[in-house]
């Protein structure tokens, strides 16, 4: 069952990823990719530098026509559904898995983002490695291992400031273990530190780039209070669906978000 649900999540990243028109995020991506000063590039953005350094490295050897640049967070997004089946089966069992495997390959949002030219799906990937990470560092404490989480966290960061939260989860679900008796104190510790040296890794970057990039016009469209951050998950179950009310059935995709939100 796992498998065909995992060829069937390939089979919505692969099909047509050229299918949409570039929009203006995208473009962005490619003019930061391919300017001749990306720093200078970066910051009149509002984004860190690795996915740009990504397209830069992937558009000069395979071209930059949509069907060359939208390959690569496909393929990407194919190989994090694969990590995402032993992460299903560590946090809901085998049994229960099968459905968890089966909401991530057919969620809306995530086929989208595997077509997108930006860096979502790396940072998907990203996530889900400092995830594996952080298991294998709970089972086996050496010192590597914990660089290994942090250097996980670091390249989210890098791909998007939002990937920084990661280290959170990584912290929140080491806390529980030891709650549980299957972590140490000084395991909790290990995985704090990692997750902020791996943040901390940046600091030269926040310092030189980032108050520009505050200081530009796009922090002026985010909004960031409580209530946005209260609101968050609601949103991001509901813009999975929203689109089925271009096809005149709205009330379905509204179902389904309170399914899934459920």
């Amino acid at each position: 069952m796992t498998i065909a649900l995992v060829l069937a999540g390939f089979v919505l990243r692969l099909a047509r990823p050229e299918v949409h028109s570039f929009w203006i995020d995208e473009g962005l991506s490619l003019r930061i990719a391919q300017a001749s000063d990306m720093i200078a590039a970066l910051r009149d953005d509002s984004h860190p530098p690795l996915s740009f350094l990504v397209w830069r490295a992937w558009g000069s050897v395979f071209g930059w026509s949509d069907l060359a640049l939208r390959s690569l967070p496909a393929l990407v997004s194919c190989v994090s559904l694969v990590m995402f089946v032993p992460l299903a089966r560590a946090w809901v069992g085998r049994e229960r898995a099968a459905w968890a495997v089966a909401l991530y390959a057919a969620s809306p949002l995530l086929v989208w983002i595997a077509h997108e030219v930006r860096m979502y799906a790396f940072v998907e990937i990203a996530t889900l490695c400092t995830l594996l990470a952080a298991r294998a560092a709970w089972k086996e404490q050496r010192a590597w291992r914990w660089i290994v989480v942090a250097v996980g966290v670091s390249i989210a960061t890098g791909l998007h400031y939002y990937g920084a939260l990661v280290g959170l989860v990584v912290v929140a679900q080491a806390i529980v273990r030891a709650r549980d008796g299957a972590l140490s104190r000084k395991g909790v510790i290990a995985a704090a530190a990692a997750c902020a040296l791996g943040v901390a890794a940046w600091t030269p970057w926040f310092v030189t780039v980032l108050p520009a990039q505050y200081s530009n016009d796009w922090p002026r469209i985010a909004r960031f209070t409580w209530r946005d951050m209260v609101e968050a998950p609601a949103r991001l179950v509901g813009v999975d669906f929203v689109g089925l009310t271009e096809h005149g059935i709205g009330w379905v995709g509204g179902t389904l978000g309170g399914l899934c939100l459920v």
